[in-house]
């Protein structure tokens, strides 16, 4: 069953519901109602949603189920009911599935309300900042996890190009007065009506509070930037960032995928030196320690920002049947190559900083004790072992660095692999503009893309690589910038001390007294102060600092093991690319 076409209007308020809209020509699909739950925002929302139920009695209501690793999102759903129309809900074997009795056609609304998660059960894996963020001075929500939908689109709240679009507006009101307002679609309190999936209206973030709000116009594309916290960083460097990349991304692609794009940044007061987000439609939601860094942030939103392009552009993912993880080595790896790209391109590193970079994914992936694991384990390990969630990255991000240089070798340099894939964005776009799907992204498309352009044959890299999961050969030798291999005996990242433990205890413990962090002078029983550099890299000391008797003592040395072993990495060679 799919609901008729029509309008989703979604107001954010406190005080009553408004009428249906009874046009028969273009009925009102369904419109929301969100309010602070008893009046306080930090209880959680107290939602209403209105619709008209089916021409044929019975209508399919899909809560939260899952979305980036985050399961059972229907637990902080509480109170589901109806409260207008004649109809009864009734349970299904599947806990966020429900099914709704009623007339044909009658107008129906359910009430809800969406708990802070901190009152659900405890949350996995870094949860709490996918789950809704609930207090007394602002809320940021991901649409998937707090829209109960009358059946429609894919329960996981992802992508899914199959689903009609229909025209979406909602509104905030009510809230006090001070608060300011954004999300995917607008800054305004009250958005006009936009023609959009109700698929992408979930994948869509929302935030209202006591936000810092900058507006910039950059490439004839409006930005929307709201921050909530304070960083060693300004809000100026932040939009300065934001400028050099997407002026960045916009000259490497030839094109702009958007008009508006909105970006959030919020503290992440449970972390110390880490930086993370999530592209959402026209937008992504970012959140950073306090002591992160610019040049962190700068990697962040470069990355997210070329997933509009990387799929965004050049096809669809499948992640509705599941596919999502197995072709995340494209949709991140390839994501990840380019973010270097743009990072030296909008003059964030310099060639060394670029080489540093790279050099950094290799040491990693080198020493993963997932190397070599197949795509099948990726696929079903990605959201439970942190590791393999990081494989897709290192194992796309080398293939591309491989496939752009055998692509430009095998052409004496006429093409990059950045020509295929603005052919492929070329071919979709065509597709989309005389009223077809859009294409998906498969790894036989781009076999062929990269075939039909160059001549390069990547079906054996796709099998062994990507499928089973054998270790890349990366090549000899990089132009743009200049760059060549070399083999270099080194060790894994080891603090030496029991770095998480010690940040969240605030007591320095479990220093090996046979480790680089011993002899530089970190002891058991100082205590932890702040990270004055969080390096995870080899290629630069690791440095915090520490307080004892009294005594501030800032602790330097390389994080890196005794135990050692052959690594490729690449060093700057200008000369010979002169």
């Amino acid at each position: 069953m799919r609901l008729t076409a029509g309008i989703l209007f979604l107001t954010v308020l406190m005080g009553n519901w408004p009428a249906f809209a009874q046009d028969n020509e273009k009925p009102e699909a369904l419109h929301y109602a969100v309010s602070p739950r008893a009046g306080d925002p930090a209880k959680g929302l107290a939602i209403a949603v209105s619709f008209l139920g089916d021409a044929d009695g019975t209508t399919t209501i899909i809560l939260p189920n899952h979305w980036a690793g985050q399961e059972n999102l229907w637990e902080d759903i509480r109170a589901l009911r109806v409260s207008k129309g004649k109809a009864q809900l009734h349970e299904t074997d599947t806990p966020h599935i429900y099914l709704l009795t009623h007339e044909p056609g009658v107008p129906i609304t359910l009430t809800y309300s969406v708990i802070h998660p901190m009152d659900s059960p405890p949350l996995p894996y870094g949860g709490a900042l996918y789950r809704p963020q609930l207090t007394a001075d602002y809320v940021h929500f991901i649409g998937s996890n707090v829209f109960v939908i009358p059946e429609y689109g894919n329960d996981s709240g992802e992508a899914d190009e199959e689903t009609p679009e229909r025209l979406i507006s909602f509104e905030w009101r009510n809230f006090p007065p001070d608060w300011k307002f954004t999300s995917s679609f607008s800054t305004k309190a009250r958005q006009e009506p936009e023609l959009l999936q109700v698929s992408s209206f979930k994948q869509a973030v929302f935030v209202a509070g006591d936000v810092r709000l900058r507006q910039e116009n950059i490439g004839g594309a409006t930005l929307n930037l709201a921050l909530r916290g304070a960083w060693a960083f300004s809000d100026d460097e932040v939009v300065q960032s934001l400028r050099q990349t997407l002026s960045a991304g916009m000259a490497l692609w030839q094109n702009q995928p958007f008009k508006h794009f909105t970006v959030t940044l919020m503290q992440d007061a449970s972390a110390s030196g880490s930086i993370g987000g999530t592209g959402l439609t026209n937008s992504f939601a970012t959140y950073a320690s306090s002591d992160a860094t610019l040049a962190q942030l700068q990697n962040v939103l470069s990355h997210e920002f070329l997933h509009e392009w990387l799929p965004g552009e050049v096809g669809s993912m499948s992640v509705a049947k599941g596919l999502g993880p197995s072709l995340y080595w494209f949709s991140e790896g390839f994501t990840d190559y380019y973010t270097g790209k743009i990072l030296r391109a909008g003059g964030m590193i310099d060639d060394q900083g670029y080489a540093d970079r790279l050099n950094k994914i290799l040491r990693t992936y080198w020493f993963s004790p997932y190397r070599n694991a197949s795509n099948k384990s990726i696929t079903e390990k990605f959201w439970t072992v942190a590791e393999i969630g990081q494989l897709p990255y290192q194992r796309g991000m080398l293939l591309a660095l491989k496939w752009d240089a055998e692509i430009s070798a095998a052409s004496d340099g006429r093409f990059t692999l950045l020509d295929v894939l603005h052919a492929m964005i070329k071919e979709n776009l065509l597709s989309k503009a005389n009223g077809d799907k859009a294409l998906p992204f498969t790894p036989k498309r781009l076999q062929q893309a990269i075939m039909a352009k160059t001549g390069v044959d990547i079906s054996k890299d796709l099998e062994a690589v990507v499928k089973t999961g054998e270790t890349i050969d990366v090549p000899d030798r990089l132009f743009s910038p200049c760059l060549v291999k070399t083999i270099r005996n080194l060790g894994t990242l080891d603090y030496g001390y029991q770095a998480r433990e010690s940040r969240l205890a605030g007591i320095i413990q479990g220093v090996d007294p046979k480790g680089a962090a011993y002899a530089a002078g970190l002891r058991d029983g100082q205590v932890f102060i702040k990270y004055i550099d969080p390096a995870t890299d080899l290629a630069k000391p690791f440095r915090l600092l520490v307080r004892q008797n009294d005594k501030e003592i800032e602790i330097s040395y390389v994080p890196m093991s005794k135990v050692t072993r052959p690594v490729p990495q690449f060093e700057l060679a200008t000369e010979l690319c002169q």
